[in-house]
């Protein structure tokens, strides 16, 4: 083998024992927690390289059970050329454990996301050179996040998404895997005979898709949400009124909200345009921000469904304060660590 490893970074996925990689060469594949080893002594080099003394800075390898790339970035750089090194290394297995260089690319990504939102833009060549990776690893990082709904990604970089500011339509597509697992989670808050108040949000809508207790009680001001239950008899549901925004397909105004006035709810549900653990949840949307009040004071308790993309963000608009949320239900785990030690109940899809 080319090069010894002596810390590997896997963005994700699992390879199998011995898996091939590199570019005209092999290196180790990256396995659940299996054995990685080394190649006969002046074996084949990474990325390309191959032979005794070769050396390997960084080698991209593929694998896994589902054949997902991962990038194994290597912390040191060992040389076979010596005879006490080929006697050392020549054929010593090393062990990688999945768990923890997923959680390096999960680091990565993490920091990446911060950088977006302090700057809104960032750049594939910089990245690389804060993160200590190469350019490939980099790409892979944004595609993960573009893919989960934090960024679009523009020619040598990504920008970040204001996803508050989407139309209706545009905000359904972002981060829909989240979002449905999300919605599964929260519909096992609900207990037959209750009565639920739900907003216009796109994950409020898969809440109501993947809802399946019954009988129940629905008011909400979205015509999509109420087309859900449309014809269920096992539903009583009201729609609230008030003037429509074909471009968030919402109800809102004075008329929906003193509709809601009328009402006394087991559960709000409410999506978030923004979420952040010391000032609570906020709206681009004054009329939404009224709407989401409005249901918030009529019901006992609150839910507020968020993915990733909402956290740590601020809008315009106040709807409520951190002590207001009762339950977050969320597939971020490091958000609902942060509103776990505030004193909220957090639900992690």
């Amino acid at each position: 083998m080319g090069a010894g490893w002596g810390v590997a970074e896997c963005a994700g996925g699992g390879g199998s024992e011995g898996g091939a990689c590199g570019e005209g060469g092999q290196e180790p594949g990256c396995g659940g927690g299996g054995e990685v080893e080394s190649g006969a002594e002046g074996g084949q080099g990474g990325a390309g390289g191959a032979g005794e003394g070769s050396e390997c800075e960084e080698a991209e390898c593929c694998g896994g059970e589902e054949g997902a790339a991962v990038s194994c970035g290597v912390v040191g750089r060992f040389r076979h050329g010596s005879t006490a090194n080929r006697a050392y290394f020549g054929r010593v297995k090393w062990r990688v454990d999945v768990r923890v260089v997923r959680v390096f690319a999960r680091e990565r990504q993490e920091r990446i996301v911060a950088e977006l939102r302090r700057d809104g833009r960032v750049e594939v060549s910089a990245l690389a050179v804060l993160l200590g990776v190469s350019e490939d690893t980099v790409r892979r990082d944004l595609r993960a996040l573009s893919e989960a709904g934090h960024l679009q990604k523009t020619h040598g970089g990504a920008v970040a998404l204001d996803t508050g500011r989407m139309g209706w339509s545009a905000r359904a597509e972002v981060a829909g895997g989240a979002k449905r697992a999300i919605a599964e989670a929260a519909a096992g808050l609900v207990r037959p005979g209750q009565v639920l108040l739900l907003d216009a949000g796109s994950t409020v809508l898969a809440f109501a898709e993947a809802l399946r207790v019954r009988p129940v009680t629905v008011v909400t001001n979205s015509l999509d949400v109420a087309g859900v239950f449309d014809g269920d008899g096992s539903v009583a549901l009201s729609v609230t009124g008030g003037r429509w925004d074909p471009v968030a397909r919402y109800l809102v105004g004075s008329a929906a909200v003193g509709a809601l006035g009328r009402y006394r709810a087991d559960w709000a549900v409410l999506g978030a345009c923004a979420l952040d653990v010391e000032v609570g949840l906020t709206s681009v949307s004054e009329a939404d921000a009224d709407v989401k009040a409005a249901m918030a004071g009529a019901a006992r308790r609150v839910a507020v469904l968020a993915d990733s993309t909402k956290h740590g963000q601020v809008a315009p608009h106040f709807v409520l304060p951190p002590g207001g949320v009762d339950v977050l239900v969320t597939e971020d785990g490091g958000a609902g660590a942060r509103w776990g030690e505030a004193g909220v109940e957090v639900v992690v899809a």
